[in-house]
């Protein structure tokens, strides 16, 4: 049975550039969406010289703009504490991971875990850093690709692949250990 053992240390930028990639791909078009329709909004609102159409445009407008402003200080906020709760729970430490056909493991400061592959989702390649994003959460494990074994990416992205016979609903329970 293959299995890889390795440690990453993700420092507070990389874990809230990790969380800003997790995040975009979930909000980007969103938020870009959002953005069109005020402007259009902005411009039939303009366009039409007053009455209700004009007036209904208008509090759709501002309500949008509102929104859209505050949205970017939410995702700025959920980074903060995302990155906090990470630095918490590794006391700012390596994580030990170790990975085989069965799931990954991982062991920090403040404990350990054991995941089946059918846990993750999908793997998101994200600059120098690689995301195991979780199917019935919002939440990923980071991994720095400069500290984790040719070998091992190589295995994880099998493991992950579209193609691959791993993902699925079934059988995501917590692996126990022999």
């Amino acid at each position: 049975m293959l299995r890889y053992q390795f440690s990453v240390q993700v420092d507070d930028q990389t874990i809230r550039r990790a969380g800003l990639a997790f995040m975009s791909r979930r909000f980007a078009w969103k938020y870009i969406a959002g953005w069109i329709v005020v402007g259009l909004s902005a411009a039939l609102y303009f366009a039409d010289s007053g009455g209700l159409l004009s007036t209904i445009l208008g509090v759709l407008t501002a309500t949008l703009a509102v929104v859209l402003v505050i949205f970017p200080i939410a995702i700025w906020r959920t980074l903060r504490r995302m990155s906090s709760g990470y630095m918490r729970l590794t006391e700012g430490g390596a994580v030990f991971y170790e990975v085989d056909e069965i799931g990954l493991s991982s062991t920090y400061a403040q404990g350990s875990g054991d995941m089946r592959w059918s846990v993750f989702s999908r793997l998101q390649k994200a600059d120098d850093i690689w995301l195991l994003e979780m199917a019935n959460e919002d939440r990923f494990i980071p991994l720095p690709v400069d500290q984790v074994p040719e070998g091992a990416l190589s295995f994880i992205e099998r493991k992950l692949s579209p193609e691959g016979s791993d993902l699925g609903p079934t059988d995501a329970g917590p692996v126990t250990r022999a």
